[in-house]
């Protein structure tokens, strides 16, 4: 699951970091760090959703299901899928912080890194649930289902992954507020056209199936 994604926000922490320092292996590997964070969120996700497909394969709990029903284990496949993908997204969070810590990163750096990777997840997490209770149906505004966006993904996409690589670097305040300026317009950019490919978007270009947003009812930008 780590294979073949786009690196986003992995990226933009690193180049939060070129914004104030040299390339650096230490660096880099930290903001490598960001893929098992989003590896942890896509796998939760997939759970929230019910997706049967990630990256043009099976989702984690689809690809558990039916390791359960393989050996004939007792219980619900399903279930057990679910709980297991649970788990796995959980060690992925782990792990992420693991990969970070022991990056390299001198201590003083990671210091001032800890504080906004803390409100990275803390967003991520409160703009999941926000996602789980959006619907249709209660006639949001345009306004609201944006405010959503940027929560659940926006943010995390983006903004937070830059702010995280340049405060590691010690940039001055006036390069981080410019960072997150243009990291929350690229964020929204980057989830209006993710709204738009859960429409009109293709398994072969998203690895995913359209559509399951409009069949779960939610208020994205493109319904509203």
């Amino acid at each position: 699951f780590l294979d073949g994604g786009k690196y986003v926000r992995s990226t933009f922490m690193y180049l939060g970091w070129l914004c104030g320092a040299d390339e650096d292996y230490a660096a880099l590997r930290a903001s490598a760090s960001l893929e098992l964070l989003h590896l942890f969120a896509l796998i939760q996700d997939d759970v929230m959703d019910g997706s049967p497909l990630r990256r043009a394969r099976p989702a984690a709990h689809v690809a558990f299901a039916q390791w359960h029903r393989a050996r004939g284990l007792a219980g619900s496949a399903d279930r057990f899928g679910e709980s297991a993908a649970i788990l796995l997204g959980d060690l992925c969070l782990v792990w992420a912080e693991q990969m970070l810590r022991r990056s390299g990163v001198g201590a003083a750096a990671l210091a001032r890194v800890w504080p906004r990777y803390d409100t990275m997840r803390t967003e991520l997490a409160v703009g999941q649930f926000a996602d789980l209770v959006n619907s249709s149906q209660s006639f949001p505004t345009l306004e609201q289902v944006l405010d959503v966006l940027r929560r659940k993904s926006g943010n995390y996409t983006v903004r937070r992954p830059l702010e995280i690589g340049a405060a590691m670097a010690d940039c001055h305040g006036d390069v981080i507020d410019a960072l997150s300026g243009y990291g929350v317009a690229i964020g929204e950019a980057f989830q209006l056209r993710d709204d738009m490919l859960g429409v009109f978007g293709s398994p072969s270009l998203t690895g995913k199936l359209a559509r399951s947003d409009m069949e779960a009812h939610k208020a994205t930008s493109v319904i509203v």
